[in-house]
């Protein structure tokens, strides 16, 4: 056992043994605090002794220091108290609760840089700035303590000559913090004072735990009271206390209430108990955070109760640090434990997020506990509730109304509907409503893209949960830029046609996990996939394609995300084993073929066509090469563990993401055809033209997919080369007769083709990397093709970081790699908004006007918690945001997608609203019809109308049953 888990297992003994709770007062319960409320610091050497001064050249405060423990020592605190942990002029600092047994150990404080051997002092700071004339200055609280005040009182927080002074309210809990103050001019320690006029008779007092001290006479006054009441005399902490009557004057002098052992000035104080908070009012939403012990982060200052049943203490606590929910901070509730922590916010202002309980140690909502370590029936109870709303809050985060975001200024739009009328091909009860161009006679060039959206549905009985629908279309030199069901679907509502499909056939009951489809060029990704949350994977449509193909992983794996490699050769889904209770990625081979076809029968087959040229796919079925995306078979290879070369282990994965690094167009033959059709396997000039001659960069060579794990702080890179090479030597090395043997073996069984891990290992992608993030990584992408192959992670505090992917991702030619050449590129760093929960391809650039702009120079990201979608682009050696969209018809952005743009133009993106129950459009770029018509390319097209400058114009919405939270398109052929 290593000395770090010795030392947690250790402390967490004796902690329970002082009546800690569970989890609460354990080592994971300090380690789970120092991301916030502790720093690093580095001060001049302190001597580990008793009364060691710290000299800082500074007029702030002097720091009194003195030694509490060696390392490897227990100590306790009368009061709470700054610790410092370390040596010389390293130290970590944190904020320690008073009567517990504390361990001096790094596992407690983290790692203050440096080595043993280390000791833990209490810090304790001096004023030095002299009070003003006619004021006086009462300390209060240290920076990150609770306080009340009996009275309206004038405070002041900082220190030395740096203070912010703010009139607070009587009999309420206070946190003395900059988030409530605001920033003071000086850095910490700082301090909350009192400032009053300093009276003819100063006296000073004391406050008593649960108690509420109020000031009734200085001595020699007169009082009255109300109700029979304990009044105490005296001064500091020397006091005399005598039950007084009421209504009737009383005097406060010595020979009342007897000498208190102190001498003049004195005061009079009644001394009653502070009330508990009463029940939540009408109207307030009371929502579980911790059980007591915990540590909790809120994203905005919100009230916060501690204790339980009808007793509760109320403190309004800052956002963005680590707090404990114990006694000391919030004060006794008057009843003892086992008590919690729990929101207390307006009705309306949390959304309705639902979270899952704490389950055992494991933190509310989330699957660890507070050192960061997977809790096995947590883990297991909310794999069981990935696709429904508590999974939709773990994974996503709080929604945008508990970061109490605006939603700018409203945008111009939605345009007029017109209703197409009169075309013989589409039905009345599936209209198709435009708003931009003129109608003319000819129908023009046709183009339109599509999307499906996942949503979690008010009501599985009538809803699957995912829907297709037109993102926008251009025909007879009209554009539609509201998101609507497609004509060409003829009124099938909102259910996706092949999710009903499997419904009825029993094959799923709704509840998806994730959608995705591949990326890169229009016209190449045909068809989506879905996940559900029974472990089904299967193809989601369009109007063109509308293959039906599915795979089922086993019943203890259970899916969290899903991606697609460039040409849809193979699916990769993050899963999350209950039984092993590990992370693994399912790696699905999948083949298209032409729409409606049988790829167990090439003839005509009950209600199955024979096959036919589809846009030039393969006349064969040949899982793991490049297709057109109608997708009719899949098969699931085998399984990836997520354990890093370092044998660091990733067991919750939540999104992923990958990339070949494979341009779709060099798929394509000269006169713009797909390979499939005029280049058929059977001919074995072809394979050798594929495996070596002139068509050799026709396929990808490799391959890097990237997942990450929001709640263990991780990302692992995953290296597909040895699945390619393996696939590729198949397809297009050896003889003819020896690959038209193992191509008419096809079918699920291991050692039919294509085989699976468990019969032909060598082929099985390996994680080559697994990194740690400093906050929960939110969101994944990757680049497509071209130069520079990157990974985009998005961090729930409002971060996007950039890694390289070094040569992980070849494209077309087969390079040499290393795991060095994976690394964060921190000059493209970008803070994009808090709780950024989506990351899309950019698919066109109206500032930069050419053909087809570089899909790697943007990403648009989703800010959930400011309410916002921002365009990054990268420049030589930096980052900046070039466009953002703000609109309070989005409510709760959580995702969002860039529609192709192919022969037409139109620059739309679709935006997923989870609480607003809708899928927006917005456009933000000119509409240019390639065959002129109303908006001809040649002359600009029709341009957005702008709000206030910002070019972007609002589409309209298309309302949901449920709240979407993934939404995927493409332009479809």
């Amino acid at each position: 056992m290593k000395k770090s888990a010795f030392a947690a297992l250790v402390l967490a003994s004796i902690l329970t043994a002082c009546g800690g709770g569970s989890g609460g007062s354990s080592a994971s319960s300090f380690a789970g605090a120092t991301g916030a409320v502790d720093k690093t610091i580095s001060v001049p050497s302190a001597e580990a002794s008793s009364g060691s001064t710290d000299a800082k050249a500074s007029a702030r405060e002097k720091i009194v220091t003195t030694h509490l423990a060696n390392e490897g020592e227990i100590f306790k605190l009368s009061v709470p108290t700054w610790v410092r942990f370390g040596s010389g002029s390293n130290w970590r600092e944190i904020i320690m609760p008073a009567n517990i047994a504390i361990m001096c150990h790094v596992d407690i404080f983290g790692d203050p840089g440096v080595g043993a051997p280390r000791v833990c002092e209490t810090m304790v700071d001096v004023p030095d700035a002299a009070p003003a004339t006619g004021k006086t200055y009462t300390a209060l609280a240290k920076e990150g303590e609770i306080f009340r005040l009996a009275t309206p009182t004038v405070v002041r927080f900082g220190s030395g000559n740096n203070w912010r002074e703010v009139t607070m309210p009587a009999n309420i809990a206070i946190m003395c913090h900059v988030d409530l103050f605001g920033y003071p001019g000086v850095g910490a320690p700082r301090v909350c004072e009192t400032v009053t006029d300093t009276p003819a008779q100063p006296a000073t007092s004391s406050q008593i735990p649960g108690k509420t001290i109020v000031r009734v006479a200085n001595e020699g006054g007169i009082f009255n009271l109300a109700a029979i009441t304990p009044v105490r005399f005296g001064n500091g902490s020397s006091w005399r206390t005598v039950t007084m009557p009421p209504n009737i004057p009383i005097m406060c002098h010595v020979d009342l209430f007897g000498n208190p052992g102190v001498p003049a000035p004195r005061v009079c104080e009644s001394v009653v108990d502070t009330p508990a908070a009463p029940p939540p009012a009408p109207g307030k939403l009371i929502e579980p955070l911790v059980k007591e012990g915990e540590i909790f982060k809120l994203t905005s200052p919100t009230v916060v109760r501690f204790g339980s049943g009808n007793n509760w203490r109320e403190v309004l606590m800052p956002a963005d640090i680590a707090i404990m929910c114990h006694v000391d901070l919030f004060g006794n509730p008057g009843v003892p434990a086992p008590r919690v922590c729990e929101t207390v916010r307006d009705g309306a202002s949390s959304g309705g997020a639902q979270t899952l309980p704490s389950i055992g140690s494991s933190l509310v909502g989330d699957v660890v506990d507070a050192s960061g370590k997977i809790v096995d029936p947590a883990y297991s109870a909310m794999a069981a509730l990935l696709s429904k709303p508590e999974g939709m809050t773990y994974r996503y985060g709080p929604n945008a109304a508990s970061y109490g975001a605006g939603g700018g200024a409203q945008l111009f739009g939605p345009r007029p509907n017109n209703n197409f009328l009169g075309y013989q091909y589409m039905s009345p009860d599936a209209p198709y409503l435009w708003q931009v161009g003129a109608r003319s006679a000819s129908p023009g060039l046709y183009s339109s893209n599509k999307a499906n959206v996942s949503f979690v549905a008010d009501s599985n009985a009538a809803h699957v949960g995912i829907a297709d629908f037109q993102t926008t279309t251009h025909m007879f030199s009209t554009f539609a830029q509201l998101p609507q069901l497609s004509w060409t679907l003829y009124g099938a509502g909102l259910n996706s046609i092949n999710v009903a499909d499997y419904r009825a056939k029993g094959i799923v009951g709704g509840d998806p996990v994730a959608v995705t489809r591949c990326g890169g060029r229009p016209g190449f990704c045909n068809q989506g996939l879905a996940a559900f949350q029974n472990g089904v994977i299967g193809t989601v449509g369009t109007n063109t394609a509308t293959n039906k193909s599915t795979v089922k992983l086993p019943p203890n794996k259970v899916p969290t995300g899903i991606a697609m490699t460039n040409n849809s050769e193979f699916a990769l889904v993050t899963v999350w084993d209950t039984t092993a209770m590990k992370g693994q990625v399912a790696v699905v081979a999948l083949a298209g073929l032409c729409d409606n076809c049988n790829p167990f029968n090439s003839q005509a087959n009950g209600g199955y066509s024979a096959w036919y040229n589809w846009w030039n796919e393969w006349m064969g079925v040949y899982p793991g090469l490049p297709n057109i995306g109608n997708i009719a078979f899949m098969k699931i290879l085998g399984y990836i563990d997520l354990v890093g070369p370092d044998g660091s282990v990733m067991k919750a994965p939540t999104e992923i993401a990958v990339t070949t690094g494979v341009d779709p167009f060099d798929t394509m033959l000269p006169g713009g055809i797909f390979v499939g059709t005029p280049l058929p396997l059977t001919n074995q000039a072809n394979r050798q033209a594929f495996l070596n001659g002139e068509n050799a960069w026709k396929y990808a060579k490799g391959g890097m997919a990237v997942v990450i794990s929001k709640t263990e702080k991780k990302a692992a890179f995953i290296d597909l080369k040895p699945l390619f090479s393996y696939v590729n030597s198949i397809y297009f090395g050896g003889d003819l007769g020896t690959f038209n043997a193992r191509m008419a073996s096809l079918g699920q069984a291991d050692s039919q083709w294509p085989y699976t891990f468990a019969n032909q290992p060598q082929q099985a992608p390996t994680v080559v990397k697994m990194i740690s993030l400093p906050e929960k990584p939110t969101a994944v992408k990757t680049t497509v093709w071209g130069p520079n192959q990157r990974a985009w992670i998005a961090t729930q505090e409002g971060v996007l970081r950039v890694y390289s992917l070094g040569n992980y991702a070849p494209g077309r030619t087969a390079t040499a790699t290393t795991a060095s050449s994976i690394a964060e590129l921190p000059q493209f760093a970008a803070n994009v908004g808090r709780n950024p929960t989506s990351l899309s391809w950019s698919k066109g650039e109206p500032d930069i006007p050419t053909e087809y702009a570089d899909p790697n120079m943007q990403v648009i990201v989703t800010s959930r918690g400011d309410r916002k979608i921002s365009w990054v682009r990268f420049g030589a050696n930096s980052s900046s945001i070039v466009r953002t969209l703000q609109d309070p018809r989005m409510q709760d952005p959580i995702a969002v997608e860039d529609a192709d743009n192919f022969a037409n133009w139109g620059y739309v993106v679709t935006v997923a609203d989870h609480e607003g129950r809708a899928v927006h459009n917005f456009r933000y770029g000119p509409v240019s019809f390639i065959d002129g018509g109303a908006c001809p390319k040649a002359t600009g097209g029709c341009p957005v109308i702008a709000t206030n400058g910002v070019k972007i114009e609002y589409g309209g919405k298309m309302d949901l049953p449920g709240k979407p939270f993934q939404v995927s398109g493409a332009n479809v052929p």
